[in-house]
């Protein structure tokens, strides 16, 4: 099984100057317990820090991004279509837009698994990150 352990992604993030950034990815990418060990996805830390390596060069903002959703199938999106009532200010928004209509909706950049399925928020979160 390929994976990275909390003590392996602490190396990485040091070894390129990211270290302050140690816990806030731990917790965005949100790792899977076995045992008493923490498992992190090694293609969304790998991600996050080349993602952060650019930003910092580029003098931006260091950002985290859902990579297992645009990396995923799109079981996600299907099942909160499914979930979602004909009611719900989602279907609302969607038929404004729909209509040549401009709406503001609130889009949670930093959704992650743990969170999902929890509002209408959340769907517009994951068509965001699986554009």
């Amino acid at each position: 099984m390929d994976e990275y352990f909390d003590d392996e992604v602490a190396g990485m993030l040091k070894h390129y100057g990211l270290f302050a950034y140690h816990n806030d990815a731990c917790n965005f990418y949100d790792g899977y317990r076995f045992g008493s060990r923490l498992v992190y996805n090694p293609w969304s830390i790998m991600q996050f820090v080349a993602d952060a390596i650019d930003s910092v060069r580029e003098e931006e903002p260091i950002r985290f991004r859902c990579e297992r959703l645009s990396s995923s199938g799109k079981d996600i999106v299907k099942r909160l279509l499914r979930e979602a009532t004909r009611d719900s200010l989602f279907f609302d928004a969607v038929e404004r837009l729909e209509n040549g209509e401009e709406d503001n909706v609130e889009v949670i950049d930093q959704l992650t698994f743990h969170d999902m399925y929890g509002t209408h928020k959340d769907l517009w979160a994951i068509l965001l990150h699986a554009w």
